[in-house]
């Protein structure tokens, strides 16, 4: 026993050494800090991109908005909060579609994220997806993706062959790089792990131009909201 106890300590203060000589590593960053941009082409020179104005909003009988008026500012990430079916959705489409008492800024490009209904080609490639209608070199697309979760080999593969989960941010990722001035968000980070959460955080506040984004997430409010807008008895209510 003797002989062997001896062995094993020897053993181990050989390792001691030998992680001792390695000295001391950093962790390498999760999320790679990526500079957006904008083309002269897509800037808003508008304060406010996005306004609405005493809007009014029922289905039959069920009213969802009356009277509600609101400003988004130039840049600003403005979060839409309320309790289920309170016309969270209705609101971001109304904007989408530019209905009665909503102006939107003439130049503007927009962008809309949706989780259901999303139409792409199944047999295109991950980075094939991601460069249609983006500006940015292959180099600031692969520090996206990365930021997202898609190591090296996930780039040459067949969006058939993706997760749900993948699709999502792979869809987020290309929001971000588009060529768009305006993003509109519906629950961006559903479904999302940890680390595509932060991941998603970091994107979103270093987009260059104006998101109006859907969230019952804290993180989101606490972390990227510049203001929170929520629906409430038929009203839009700025709450921060």
């Amino acid at each position: 026993m003797g002989s062997k106890q001896k062995t094993l300590f020897n053993a181990a203060k050989s390792m001691e050494h030998r992680i001792a000589a390695l000295g001391e590593a950093e962790a390498p960053e999760a999320i790679r800090t990526i500079r957006f941009r904008q083309s002269k082409a897509l800037e808003l020179h508008n304060p406010y991109p996005i306004m609405g104005r005493e809007i009014n909003k029922r289905f039959g009988d069920k009213v969802l908005l009356e009277n509600a008026s609101f400003n988004i500012p130039l840049g600003a990430k403005a979060a839409l909060t309320g309790g289920n079916g309170s016309g969270k959705t209705t609101l971001i489409q109304m904007i989408l579609n530019r209905e009665e008492g909503i102006s939107i800024s003439p130049k503007a490009e927009i962008g809309y994220f949706a989780q259901n209904g999303y139409k792409y080609n199944r047999n295109q490639e991950v980075m094939e997806f991601i460069q249609e209608d983006c500006d940015y070199t292959i180099s600031e697309i692969r520090s996206v993706l990365a930021s997202m979760g898609f190591v090296q080999k996930d780039i040459g593969k067949k969006l058939a062959v993706l997760s749900g989960g993948e699709m999502i941010k792979l869809q987020l990722a290309k929001m971000v790089m588009g060529r768009y001035n305006i993003l509109l968000m519906d629950e961006p980070s559903n479904f999302l792990d940890l680390p595509g959460l932060e991941a998603l955080e970091v994107l979103m506040k270093g987009y260059a131009g104006t998101i109006v984004f859907i969230t019952h997430d804290q993180r989101l409010l606490d972390n990227v909201a510049d203001l929170v807008y929520e629906i409430k008895d038929n009203k839009l209510n700025l709450i921060r």
